[in-house]
Order: structure tokens, then C-alpha cells, then sequence
């Protein structure tokens, strides 16, 4: 490769999210949001909301933005997800009647 083909490549711009996890106790984080890469799953802030919320049977909660079920396993990119982003994690209203 030549010097002028290397010098025509540019490193791919990090792009970032900012998200808290919304759950019906608390908001993680307590103040603001969280800023994280747009190529990260979900799943990580979920994890770090758990610990920090105290919350102890997280399963069957499902992840919903703007009213739409999301897959926590996807990233922020691959949802389409940019800016302020509101994680909404909780049991999955009418479940279980």
C-alpha cells in the first residue's frame, strides 16, 4: 500500500450514546445519562443498573424505547438507537393475568 493510499484512510469515528435505564423503582444512573459506544449491547448497562439498583430477579424483564420491545442482546447501532436513549426495563405489562 502506498503512502498516499494510507494517508487517504481514515480510523472510523467513535460515536457515542447517552442512555439511563429507567425501571419502575429507580433511574440508573441517578442523575444524567450514561455515555457509551454506539457499537456496546445493551445488555452491559442492564447489568450495571442491577448491581447498582439492588435489584435481585431481573428475569422475564424485557427492554422496551419509545414503547417498542427491544432485544438487549442487539447493539445501539444495530436499533438505530442515537442521542438520549431511555431504557425502559421492567416485567412486561399484562404478563402473568
Amino acid at each position: 500500500m502506498s503512502d498516499s493510499t494510507k494517508n487517504k484512510e481514515k480510523p472510523p469515528v467513535d460515536k457515542f450514546v447517552y442512555v439511563r435505564v429507567v425501571t419502575t423503582a429507580a433511574l440508573f444512573p441517578a442523575e444524567g445519562y450514561e455515555r457509551v459506544p454506539d457499537k456496546q449491547k445493551l445488555t452491559p448497562i442492564l447489568h450495571q443498573a442491577r448491581a447498582a439498583l439492588g435489584l435481585t430477579d431481573t428475569n422475564g424483564y424485557i427492554v422496551t424505547v419509545n414503547g417498542n420491545v427491544v432485544d438487549p442482546n442487539q447493539t445501539y447501532e444495530e436499533l438505530s438507537l442515537a442521542g438520549q436513549v431511555d431504557l425502559r426495563w421492567g416485567p412486561e405489562v399484562g404478563a402473568g393475568g
